[in-house]
């Protein structure tokens, strides 16, 4: 009998590997208790609990049952604005929800209510602020970016206390500018802060910069800062100090710094891809013009687990480009395959956990990468019927620990599970 279904198995192989990948979706909507369809938000926390944020409060799901959370008429910790456009989990398990009315809560999970986490410094300062962004550090140390310059730097564990919260503004010389482009914190705990009139850091480091630098990434002991138009900067931690990087290249703009393997970055730029040998201090340009795409401009680098560059243009597809052979394609679904919406999709991609690459680029639909046969391929989830294309309209994505996807669209939320062909 062992040797029968060894048979079967090197029968089914061929079959196998011509199929497409294996994937189950499960759709959840308000008939399975979410309290309403358009979902922002979809995170998991540390003890393996679905949160998902609606338009219409906040849900639990135990991955079986949903439980809601939403304001409570005369209750004293209760939410503003039902609608909820953000959340991530602090460091002790509780959930940050930015609300609709530019609110800022924490989600106490075991009280199970919802804290103004600014109520009671706006009641010492007579000052409503109107809350930008919240940018969580994972270290138990969170950003509330307000309007007019105004930001604040909360411990969460003590954000109920008047000491928990510190204010951070212009008008007190700490912040450089009134727009925040990010707030980054490096290996050493220190706290840097980029805004559109220079860099600040909270922590031990003496470090004042007036240049406006919109990214920060580290890596082997260096922090690197790039600056929306043509600038680069490397601070060593050991030695700190800051040198400007020349880039050797004629650019007008940065769209994105990320660290990629063997100590290279990669700076999408309006005039292609840049890579950057750290160690080396060498530069090469990567023209991510082919025959079908004519933008020189990158707007988002993504390297998958074999090493090769996923790039995203302005214009209509995806790059594929080998950084050691340098071969370079050009994928897309062809315009008459495309299902339209009345919104369009958010460009994504991700890797599932077997390898395969999943996508959608501009003007295209959810799709994922044959390397067999090097092209973009529709998803089918009964793979006989060509009714069966899955497409969906995509507004926000997650990957959980497990490695399951969450598309959040037009209506309700699905979970995509990814299964290897031989344990079905």
């Amino acid at each position: 009998m062992k040797h029968f279904a060894l048979y079967l198995v090197s029968l089914w192989m061929p079959l196998l590997l011509v199929a497409q990948p294996i994937c189950q979706i499960t759709e959840f909507t308000v008939e399975d208790g979410l309290l309403q369809d358009i979902v922002s938000g979809v995170i998991q926390d540390r003890k393996g609990f679905i949160w998902m944020s609606t338009r219409n409060g906040l849900n639990k799901f135990d991955g079986y049952t949903f439980k809601n959370y939403k304001s409570v008429s005369h209750q004293e910790h209760s939410l503003s604005n039902n609608r909820i456009t953000f959340i991530s989990e602090t460091i002790y398990g509780d959930i940050w929800c930015q609300t609709y009315d530019s609110r800022a809560y924490i989600f106490d999970t075991r009280s199970e209510l919802f804290f103004d986490v600014l109520a009671p410094v706006e009641q010492e300062i007579q000052r409503k602020n109107n809350v930008q962004r919240i940018i969580p550090l994972g270290e138990g140390i969170a950003w509330i970016v307000c309007d007019k310059g105004y930001c604040y730097r909360v411990d969460e564990k003590r954000y109920k206390e008047k000491e928990g919260i510190t204010l951070y503004s212009t008008f007190g010389d700490v912040l450089k500018g009134g727009q925040v482009f990010t707030v980054f914190q490096d290996s050493e705990k220190d706290e840097w802060i980029l805004t559109d009139k220079g860099v600040s850091v909270v922590g031990r480091k003496n470090l004042e910069s007036d240049f406006p630098f919109e990214f920060i990434r580290e890596h082997n002991g260096k922090i690197y800062l790039a600056s929306g138009s043509e600038k680069l900067a490397c601070y060593n931690l050991q030695t700190e100090s800051v040198r400007s990087i020349e880039i050797p290249y004629k650019i007008s703009r940065i769209n994105g710094l990320e660290v990629l393997e063997e100590d290279m970055l990669a700076l999408a730029t309006d005039q292609g891809v840049i890579l950057f040998d750290s160690q080396r201090d060498t530069f090469r340009m990567i023209d991510i013009r082919t025959e079908g795409q004519f933008s020189k401009e990158a707007t988002l680098v993504y390297q998958d687990r074999i090493g090769e560059l996923w790039i995203f243009s302005t214009e209509r597809g995806v790059i594929r480009f080998n950084p050691e052979t340098g071969e370079k394609q050009h994928l897309y679904t062809p315009e008459e395959e495309v299902v339209k919406y009345d919104q369009a999709n958010r460009p994504l991609i991700f890797e599932d956990k077997l390898n395969t690459i999943w996508l959608i680029h501009i003007k295209g639909n959810f799709c994922y990468y044959d390397r067999e046969s090097k092209k973009l391929k529709a998803y089918y989830t009964d793979i006989n019927d060509l009714r069966s294309l899955f497409a969906p309209l995509v507004r926000y994505h997650y990957q959980d620990r497990q490695g399951n996807c969450w598309l959040a669209g037009a209506r309700g939320v699905k979970k995509c599970l990814f299964i290897h062909p031989l344990t079905i």
